[in-house]
């Protein structure tokens, strides 16, 4: 599924993982939520969220509206987002209202058979090592 161009997400993806760092903070640079609050950080945060949410989830709407699992496969830089704070069009975040799992390729949803066939529990107690 095309998303449109490649750049114009990456450009936010990195303006999503700044405010993740301005967020975080360093030993040199207050954190945002020490110094303007939680309230006000979180706002600092939503409008870079929103701006990528508008990006990658508006495309999948069609795909993904009332779907309550999510299966994600990230393309290059979308892998550093965390999908599950992206806001949704009715103010959550996707964590609120989804459940998301991560997959590197289609491959990961194929279930694998087990090849081990069932036997007896083998048990070992109170090892002797002299």
């Amino acid at each position: 599924m095309d998303l449109g161009p490649a750049d114009v997400i990456e450009d936010a993806v990195k303006e999503v993982r700044q405010a993740l760092t301005d967020a975080q903070g360093s030993p040199k640079h207050p954190s945002t939520i020490t110094q303007e609050g939680e309230p006000d950080a979180e706002k600092a945060m939503l409008k870079p969220l929103a701006a990528l949410s508008k990006l990658v989830l508006e495309p999948l709407a069609e795909h993904i509206d009332g779907k309550k699992r999510w299966y994600i496969s990230p393309d290059a830089s979308l892998w550093l987002v965390p999908w599950a704070a992206l806001p949704l069009k009715d103010g959550r975040y996707a964590v609120e209202a989804h459940t998301i799992s991560y997959l590197v390729s289609g491959r990961d949803l194929a279930a694998v058979p087990s090849q081990a066939k069932p036997s007896r529990p083998r048990m070992m107690a109170d090892p002797d090592y002299n």
